[in-house]
């Protein structure tokens, strides 16, 4: 047995893979289908570590095996006295891995809910998988003779650990208030002659309804940083949501859109669509992988998306088509529209091709690689755009002082455009997101 190679045991985000023989490991590794950064573990290791670690250790200890499954384990006795505070326990639900938790924040998690009391968990020195019910007898007693039934995270398999998920989840409502801020009080700096001028606080003689599309966004803004840390799931995602919506809804009547429009989205109203269900889809597959219906929103996001490159918007062409019409007019302009519709279909391919027979781990790394071709495909065109308009503009007579000045700007003017944009226009599919997978669960 001396001789036989050490099964390495590995896990990624909560999901455990392998296990692999050492050299499949290091070939996976050099491949980069393995990272140095994912935790590893071999029979004879002291623990888990990174596998670039593990792979560079050449120490060998004797262990035994890790546990059977929790199904192959008989029920045992709860254990009188716990581990160490920090003990790192593992928790195994419907065949699916998470943690490992320190033995004091997986009992704080059983309490509030976010671990069941049915979930398996094991921890080194223990001879099997046991019920959490068993090994905290003091926070689910074992005498009621059942267990009571606790809420978990619906929708599916979770790929983060409850506090991680919401941590996240806060940290993006707290992005998106913050560039929504940012599109509505940054102000334009001209310096020809200097000027800085705030137009959307300029609301001298306008209508209601303009005066609402120009500050609605601060609105939304404040609230969704207001509620980022303060409020929780479903009334952060309900109010962000109606607040959004209404809100779009003034800006299209009055307005016409933001950066829905353009040569290369197509019909704004179709375009909007497939966005917002694609980046719903995408996002509530990233957290909850099986989640069939934010499978179906996803490919029907993707739907649209395409469907977008078909129909012209009033008065325009159809947008693939033109395209490739634009590279005789400008090769500027033909790059931004390629850029923006080539990552519009690539993310939409990649949402079709990730059905649900793929592992929990691929469909949570493909739907977050969809939402980054997405959202990164519109902010590469207009940067695109931008560097034409530079070229066009050093190109010019003017003075180099002038040009600056103008290239200026114009940059501010369009990290304005987009800071406004992105906060409003994908709030959305992540309030929706969120009401999807109910998300409920309370970070401790």
């Amino acid at each position: 047995m001396a001789d036989e190679p050490r099964k390495i045991h590995i896990t990624r985000k909560g999901q455990q893979f392998g296990p692999y023989p050492e050299d499949i490991a290091k070939q996976y590794l050099d491949e980069g289908t393995l990272l140095k950064t994912d935790l590893a573990w071999h029979a004879g290791a002291d623990g888990w570590k990174p596998l670039g670690e593990l792979l560079a250790d050449e120490q060998e200890t004797k262990a035994a095996e890790p546990p059977p499954t929790p199904a192959a384990v008989p029920p045992t006795e709860a254990a009188s006295a716990g581990p160490p505070a920090d003990t790192a326990v593992h928790i195994s639900r419907e065949g699916e891995k998470h943690g490992p938790y320190k033995y004091e924040t997986a009992k704080t998690h059983l309490e509030g809910g976010q671990l069941l009391p049915t979930d398996s968990a094991w921890y080194e020195g223990m001879d099997g998988w046991k019920p959490l019910a068993e090994l905290y007898p003091q926070v689910v007693p074992s005498s009621t003779g059942k267990i009571a039934a606790t809420p978990g995270q619906s929708g599916g398999v979770a790929t983060y650990s409850p506090y991680d998920e919401e941590t996240q989840k806060s940290t993006q409502f707290m992005t998106l208030g913050i560039l929504a801020i940012m599109g509505v009080v940054l102000p334009m700096v001209m310096f020809s002659p200097f000027k800085i001028q705030f137009p959307n606080f300029d609301l001298g003689g306008k209508s209601a309804e303009y005066i609402i599309a120009m500050i609605g966004t601060l609105i939304v803004g404040i609230t969704l940083a207001a509620m980022a840390k303060t409020a929780k799931d479903p009334v952060r995602c309900s109010v962000a949501l109606g607040l959004s919506l209404v809100l779009l809804i003034i800006i299209t009547s009055t307005q016409g859109g933001g950066f829905t429009n353009g040569s290369f989205q197509g019909q704004p109203i179709i375009f909007f669509i497939g966005l917002t269900a694609l980046l719903m889809g995408c996002y509530a597959r990233h957290y909850r992988p099986s989640n069939l219906p934010a499978y179906i929103i996803a490919v029907v996001g993707g739907g649209f998306l395409v469907l977008s490159c078909l129909v012209p918007a009033k008065g325009q062409g159809v947008p693939l088509i033109d395209t490739f019409k634009a590279f005789k007019g400008s090769v500027v302009m033909g790059l931004a529209m390629m850029a923006g519709l080539g990552l519009k279909i690539a993310a939409s391919v990649i949402c079709f091709v990730t059905t649900r027979a793929k592992s929990s781990h691929e469909v949570a790394t493909k739907s977050d690689l969809s939402i980054k071709l997405l959202i990164g495909g519109i902010i590469l065109a207009h940067a695109i755009l931008l560097l034409g308009m530079f070229i066009d503009i050093f190109k010019s007579p003017l003075d180099f002082g002038s040009k600056l000045s103008l290239c200026v700007t114009m940059t501010i003017a369009l990290i304005k455009s987009l800071a406004g944009d992105g906060g409003l226009y994908l709030v959305p599919a992540l309030a929706g997101s969120c009401l999807l997978i109910g998300s409920a669960a309370k970070a401790r």
